[in-house]
């Protein structure tokens, strides 16, 4: 069954594509970190991830950006920068 998100993708409507890769970017992360982080700490924007965490999980995250910028673009999701 397809959900409602999967729906409207298909149409242009504004934040919903971004929306979307910002849910993918914080999965991984926290399979990566181990702790929960939600998609409103995420900031996606011209290739960029901007996260906004507690700098212990933000220095995780650096530590492990090569990983995670490779399992976001098996994913979909072209990250350049992470800040």
């Amino acid at each position: 069954m397809r959900s409602l998100t999967d729906l409207l993708l298909n149409y242009h409507l504004p934040g919903i594509r971004f929306s979307e890769m910002r849910r993918i970017c914080a999965e991984e992360a926290t399979t990566l970190t181990g702790c929960a982080l939600t998609s409103k700490q995420m900031l996606y924007k011209n290739e960029e991830l901007i996260c906004s965490v507690p700098p212990v999980i933000k220095s995780a995250l650096l530590l492990r950006q090569g990983e995670l910028i490779a399992r976001l673009a098996t994913r979909g999701v072209v990250v350049r920068i992470l800040k």
